[in-house]
C-alpha cells in the first residue's frame, strides 16, 4: 500500500490527505483545509487570473517548429521560444478511460481508497 512508508515516516497528524476530485469540486474550502492543517491563516478567494491549467492536453503542429524554437532560448529569445510553443499547440481531447482499465485500477488503488477515506473520516 501506498501510504505504509508515510506512516512509518510521520505521525497520522503530520500527513494531510487529499484527492484531485475534492479540490475540483470545492476548490477554496479544500485549499482553506489545507491552510488550517499547516497552520496558517484560510484565504478568503481564489483569484482567477492566478489558476493555469498545466498539461492540458495539446500536442504540437509541428515537431520541427517545436524543436527548432527550443533553441532559440540558448541565444537569449527565451520569449519568442514561448511564444511559438504556445501558437504551435494545437489542442487534444484525451480519449475516455476504457472500462476494462478503470475496472483494473480501481481493484490495484481498492486498499489506499480504505484507508483515504478511512483517515478523512478521523480527520473530520
Amino acid at each position: 500500500m501506498q501510504t505504509d512508508e508515510l506512516f512509518r515516516l510521520f505521525d497520522k497528524e503530520q500527513v494531510f490527505i487529499t484527492t484531485l476530485d475534492r479540490l475540483k469540486n470545492n476548490e477554496l474550502e479544500e485549499f482553506n483545509r489545507v491552510l488550517r492543517f499547516l497552520g496558517v491563516p484560510e484565504i478568503k478567494k481564489i483569484n482567477q487570473k492566478e489558476q493555469v491549467r498545466y498539461n492540458k492536453g495539446a500536442v504540437p503542429r509541428s515537431i520541427l517548429l517545436q524543436r527548432a524554437a527550443y533553441y532559440l532560448r540558448f541565444v537569449k529569445l527565451g520569449r519568442l521560444m514561448n511564444l511559438i510553443y504556445k501558437w504551435n499547440l494545437k489542442d487534444e481531447k484525451h480519449p475516455p478511460m476504457q472500462p476494462e482499465m478503470r475496472e483494473k485500477l480501481e481493484k490495484e488503488l481498492a486498499e489506499d481508497s480504505a484507508v483515504y477515506n478511512h483517515y478523512n473520516q478521523q480527520s473530520h
